[in-house]
């Protein structure tokens, strides 16, 4: 999946991409096309003209909403995690997160809100999920007030969390480094010898 206008535009990841994902609410092709198709259908039943108009307004307003709310996309870098979801952005700084797991979907959690974007009601759990995703990733994370939590649906799990895992870390052999630390060291200079006074030959007549 290759970077679009609007993740260029909006997101603009800062850093290389390690992940990109984007999801859509299944079924949101039928729920737009159904006030146009109402629409028409009022129009050759011979309904007023303006009430159609409205008609007709209104469903051009509900399915840029619908649209804009039905799908989310999520792009993970070498510093922050970014999700959009219509005209939200959420950014969660790598540093600022202290656990990623896997775990399935629960409905068991308090959430308002309405298409792929629902939250609890003091804001720490966010959640973006497309109908019918059941896996989840579970990011933890704490900006100093307190652990949130971001729950992001998808159908490729173990990429997303192996993305934000921490780069794996380099072990050294002890001697190697002690030998690369003596070689960067100045080396102790030996003393060098001073010079010996020129012994002045005289020369006596007898």
């Amino acid at each position: 999946m290759e970077a679009d206008a609007l993740e260029r535009e909006i997101l603009r990841p800062e850093a290389p991409v390690r992940f990109r994902d984007r999801q859509r609410s299944r079924g949101t092709l039928l729920r737009v096309s159904v006030v146009p198709a109402l629409c028409v259908a009022m129009a050759v039943l011979g309904v007023d003209t303006s009430t159609v108009v409205v008609m007709a307004a209104a469903a051009v307003v509900a399915a840029a909403l619908e649209i804009a709310n039905g799908s989310y996309r999520t792009v993970v870098t070498d510093r922050a995690v970014h999700v959009q979801c219509g005209l939200r952005v959420d950014r969660i700084l790598r540093h600022q997160i202290t656990e990623v797991r896997v775990a399935p979907y629960r409905a068991t959690e308090a959430l308002v809100g309405r298409g792929v974007f629902r939250q609890s009601r003091d804001g720490r759990v966010r959640t973006f999920r497309a109908g019918g995703i059941r896996e989840t990733v579970r990011i933890t994370w704490d900006r100093g007030d307190g652990p949130r939590t971001t729950i992001i649906a998808t159908d490729q799990p173990d990429a997303l969390r192996g993305a934000l895992s921490p780069p794996p870390r380099v072990r050294l052999d002890p001697e190697a480094l002690a030998e690369a630390d003596g070689l960067l060291l100045p080396q102790p200079r030996e003393p060098r010898a001073s010079p010996q006074p020129r012994t002045r030959r005289i020369l006596e007549s007898s």
